[in-house]
Parts: structure tokens; C-alpha cells; sequence
């Protein structure tokens, strides 16, 4: 019962963003990046109007930074974005970084099947395709169906996540992230592959750098909080290259696998971008998986579905 609920949550979803693509021609933006003009504001932000939540989004002010807006509107709990299989066990408010109240996603908008990666030098680049990555939900970027190549029922355009344990001191796979030892600077931008090996590999320990915060905030794009990437396969680890600043601040511009995960069991719901819910297994083809994640690689989804 607790799956098929998460299942309509996905359709309730895919229903949203179908009419928000109706209305402005396009889907949302992933993540409006600072140095665009924008303060981080994810997708699900722009979509609240669709999902019955109209009198919330008119509340919000665009134009400020999301960390100052109304609490009151930052900590609303969207019924849309919980799953009834998970909890949220950022309770403990002596830690900050666990925000207790605010509002929690265990949906993330697709950003696609490669690394996420945004820099020129050690610069954020701004410019609207700058972000490596090939999905639906991009930093400063709108998506159009006829971007979508591949075809609507070939690609991904939502799936779920389990929220962070909030504990920094306990390795929780799937729902930690974990720095991996792959420092990325120019020329150096991770290769897909190579990040994919070194997250494979990794046997996180005690003195691994984690972060353990998943799913914090519906309303800021980050790759933290409500997008996801295709690299490492459902129920994975997920995984930040190595370099300076913080590690949930790195995986947003110098390349991640921020994975797909729930507590189904098996496998993961994934909406397409045709509107459609499926259940994918854990042990799913990484080039199938890949293939999924991407808009316009013209690649091959056979065999992805378990039902």
C-alpha cells in the first residue's frame, strides 16, 4: 500500500509537470544557479501551482534568496514530495545542518547520466548550457519535449530518493554521500565512467568525508536536495569528487552521483517524461540505466522496466 501511494505521489507528479510544459511551453529549470540572477530555486518551486499548492506559491519571493523567505513557507510540508515507505530522522537539532521543520522532498527532478559538472577554471560558468549533463532538470536551463530525442517514454524525468539519517557519524547506503578520492581540475572534468568506477570501488569507513543531509529542502535545486543523476545505478552509493569546499556545495558544480534510492526494496519508482510510473530493479543494466537518464544520446532502454 505504501509503494502504490508512492506510485500515485510519481503520477501526481508527472501530471504537474506535464501541465506546467502546457502552460510555458517548456519544463522548469533544475536549479536557478546565484550567478544567473536566481537564488538556487528549484523545479518543484515553479510547479507548486499544479499541484494544488497555489496559495503557497504566490507566497514565495522569487527575487529573495529561498533562506530568507517566510519559514512558514519553507517549512511547508508538500504532501506530494513525502513517501510513507521513509522517515525523517533529521530530528536532532543540535546538529544545524539537519534544519528540523523545514520542508523534505523524496522526490528528485532527473538531471540526467552525466556528472553534473558546471565550472570554467575555478569559476562557476553561468552560461545556459554550461552544466554537463543531458536530463530534463539542469542548472539554467529549460528543457522543451523536442529536446527529448529519445522519445518521452525513454527517458526519466523524476524518481525518488530516501532522505539523509542526519547522522554524520554512520555510513548509511544508500542515503550518505561520500567524497571519493577523484579530484577534478580543469583540464580534468570527471569523465561518467571514471566517476562511476571510483564510487563503485569505494568502501566508505570512519574517516571518509559523508554528507548526510539528503532531501533537506524541497525548494533549493541542489543536487542535495531535489535532483538526482543517473550515473550510479538504484540503491547505490552516492558519490563527490574530491577538492575544496564543502561536499554538499562541491556536488553541485564539480561533478557527482547523486543516486536514485528508496525503501521498496528491489528497486526504485521512476516517472518518464511521458507521465508514466514504472518500478526499476536495483540490478539494472548501468548502460540501460544510463541510457534512461539521458534526453538525447540515442541509446537503447531495453530491458529496463520490471513492470
Amino acid at each position: 500500500a505504501r509503494r502504490m501511494q508512492c506510485s500515485n505521489n510519481m503520477k501526481q507528479w508527472g501530471l504537474a509537470l506535464h501541465n506546467y510544459e502546457s502552460a510555458f511551453r517548456s519544463f522548469p529549470i533544475g536549479r536557478i544557479d546565484p550567478a544567473y540572477g536566481g537564488y538556487r530555486w528549484s523545479f518543484q518551486a515553479s510547479v507548486l501551482p499544479y499541484l494544488e499548492q497555489g496559495n503557497l506559491f504566490n507566497q514565495l519571493d522569487f527575487a529573495r534568496p529561498n533562506a530568507i523567505n517566510d519559514p512558514l513557507i519553507t517549512d511547508a510540508k508538500i504532501p506530494q514530495n513525502l513517501c510513507p515507505s521513509d522517515t525523517d530522522n533529521m530530528t536532532n537539532a543540535a546538529d544545524p545542518q539537519n534544519d528540523v521543520g523545514r520542508g523534505r522532498t523524496n522526490y528528485r527532478g532527473s538531471g540526467g547520466s552525466d556528472t553534473g559538472w558546471i565550472l570554467s577554471g575555478s569559476v562557476i560558468n553561468i552560461a545556459a548550457s554550461a552544466e554537463r549533463n543531458n536530463g530534463i532538470f539542469v542548472t539554467n536551463q529549460k528543457v522543451r519535449f523536442r529536446d527529448v530525442t529519445d522519445g518521452t517514454s525513454n527517458t526519466a524525468i523524476l524518481s525518488e530518493a530516501i532522505l539523509g539519517d542526519g547522522d554524520q557519524s554512520r555510513i548509511s547506503i544508500p542515503g550518505d554521500y561520500f567524497q571519493i578520492p577523484y579530484t577534478t581540475t580543469d583540464p580534468q572534468i570527471p569523465d561518467r565512467q571514471l566517476l562511476y568506477d571510483s564510487c563503485a570501488a569505494l568502501i566508505p569507513t570512519a574517516s571518509t568525508q559523508q554528507w548526510s543531509y539528503a532531501g533537506r529542502y524541497w525548494y533549493i535545486g541542489n543536487y542535495a536536495t531535489a535532483r538526482y543523476t543517473h550515473v550510479m545505478p538504484p540503491n547505490t552509493k552516492s558519490c563527490v569528487t574530491s577538492g575544496p569546499g564543502a561536499l554538499n556545495v562541491r556536488m553541485n558544480y564539480k561533478g557527482a552521483a547523486t543516486t536514485a534510492s528508496s525503501r521498496h526494496g528491489s528497486g526504485v519508482g521512476v516517472t518518464s517524461v511521458d507521465g508514466a510510473v514504472h518500478f526499476v530493479s536495483n540490478s539494472v543494466d548501468k548502460d540501460v540505466w544510463w541510457a534512461f537518464g539521458s534526453r538525447n544520446a540515442a541509446d537503447s532502454i531495453q530491458g529496463l522496466y520490471e513492470n
